[in-house]
């Protein structure tokens, strides 16, 4: 197949991850895969050195200049289909289904409300049931017309972080080897709950005095920055501010989850946790909420811990649980790492993204672009 991966986040989230790791992958199966993103996007550097192509876009649809600059290249190229990650580029796929006459599925890895948009493509994948329920009951997608394909990680990434490397991350954070710590990886915003584990904090603290809680990323948009305002006056109220690591944001994931005992998701939504994945990989032990797709990825005392979302005392109780009882943190992390490795690997799961991408020619009747044929739209 000949496929055209569109995303358009700049910098480094879940779906870019993804979009990159999907479209190796895809690449490495004999597949020929053009790249469209933003300019200087980081996701440039997550496929150097591969046979995926790279064109950068500002994705403008009007006027129509850019719009026709990428249909040309879809003609030129014979790209048989166009697939889409996050907004921007959604919005571009559709506008550009119609001028190249090729189909546009779209991957859904947020819960966001954009009916006229989602409507217009040809398929949908969702990244969790989670998911595909809000986009057919709240973006009206037709139920023949989407499909789960869960998330993936690449778990072998983790197999080849060096033994050391857990030493020298703590090191490197002033983190005492015996030093009992949890991490949360993500974007600092109100969705990933980050004010409950402040809280959770104080709690934990009164039974394991060392403890250290290590959080990895940034505050984003404009939101993100008065929430974080919000959870560090939080912290200087409750007294838990020399118990707290702020990392800010990292690209170094699998030597941070090699520095941590636990890994933790406090979130109040979560369409499916890609951070939990890289956990399972690294087998880090889990507590996390059971909110949106986390369940669908992680069962409670079988791979995880899950307890109520918005409840800093069940987190904290899970956390205190899994950093005094090793012996069940172990066995919970070695069920999660063997789970993810059959069922939630970039192999397993792009297997399937190629099937729906065939049915999905088959019902468009013909390879479109490829043989200068348009507007065949079911």
């Amino acid at each position: 197949m000949v496929i055209l991966e569109i995303v358009s986040g700049a910098q480094i989230n879940g779906a870019v991850v993804h979009c990159a790791m999907l479209s190796k992958e895809l690449a490495r199966r004999g597949h020929s895969v053009t790249l469209l993103c933003r300019q200087d996007a980081k996701v440039i550097q997550l496929v150097a050195d591969t046979p995926v192509k790279v064109v950068e876009s500002d994705l403008h649809r009007f006027p129509f200049d850019e719009i026709k600059r990428i249909s040309a290249l879809v003609r030129r190229e014979g790209i048989q289909l166009i697939h889409t990650h996050m907004t921007r580029a959604h919005n571009f796929g559709v506008v550009l289904r119609r001028f190249a006459g090729v189909p546009c599925i779209a991957t859904a890895h947020s819960h966001i409300l954009q009916p006229l948009t989602w409507m217009f493509n040809d398929h949908v994948i969702a990244v969790s049931d989670k998911t595909r329920q809000f986009q057919q009951s709240r973006n009206f997608v037709r139920t023949s017309n989407i499909e789960t394909v869960h998330g993936f990680t690449d778990y072998e990434r983790q197999a080849i972080v060096p033994a050391a490397a857990r030493a020298a991350v703590r090191s490197s954070l002033g983190l005492r080897e015996d030093a009992p710590v949890f991490g949360v990886i993500g974007d600092i915003i109100p969705r990933k709950g980050h004010l409950y584990l402040a809280r959770a904090l104080a709690e934990i603290i009164r039974v394991l005095p060392d403890v250290r809680m290590l959080v990895v990323g940034d505050p984003k948009r404009k939101m993100g920055h008065v929430y974080y305002k919000q959870v560090l006056q939080e912290v200087d109220k409750l007294g838990v501010g020399s118990h707290i690591i702020w990392a800010g944001y990292r690209t170094d994931v699998p030597e941070l989850m090699s520095a941590i005992d636990l890994y933790v998701m406090a979130s109040l939504d979560e369409m499916f946790p890609v951070a939990a994945l890289e956990a399972m990989a690294a087998r880090r032990p889990i507590v996390a909420t059971n909110v949106g797709g986390i369940p669908e990825c992680l069962t409670h005392e079988a791979t995880a811990l899950l307890v109520p979302p918005s409840n800093s005392q069940a987190l904290a109780e899970a956390i205190t649980r899994l950093l005094v009882d090793r012996e069940l943190a172990a066995r919970l992390a070695a069920s999660a790492h063997n789970l993810v490795r059959e069922q939630f690997s970039v192999q397993s799961q792009a297997t399937r993204i190629e099937a729906v991408f065939r049915r999905v020619l088959d019902r468009f009747g013909s390879v479109g672009a490829a043989e200068g044929v348009a507007g065949k739209h079911p």
